[in-house]
């Protein structure tokens, strides 16, 4: 499990992919609708940025949307980076 040092409290990003090109690029599944877990997440990623890019995957049909066209945004850029090509 990867643990990012952000302050004084480590956080464990859900996924990390890591490019030798370019930045990270955190994944975080938001999975719970409750307010103080919510607001608790916003601080978490705001952190994170420092490390990359931060893609929320919320499990529901607009958030999945959104989701799958940031990765598939970010693949592209490593790709393109890489001198790759990319495909789904």
């Amino acid at each position: 499990m990867t643990c990012l040092e952000i302050g004084q409290d480590p956080v464990r990003p859900d996924f990390l992919i890591s490019h030798i090109l370019g930045p990270d690029i955190v994944i975080e599944t938001v999975g719970y609708e409750d307010v103080v877990y919510r607001k608790r997440k916003e601080a978490t990623h705001s952190q994170m940025v420092r490390y990359g890019q931060v893609l929320k995957h919320e499990p529901n049909t607009q958030g999945t949307l959104l989701f799958k066209s940031q990765l598939h945004r970010a693949q592209f850029i490593l790709a393109i980076r890489g001198g790759g090509s990319h495909q789904d």
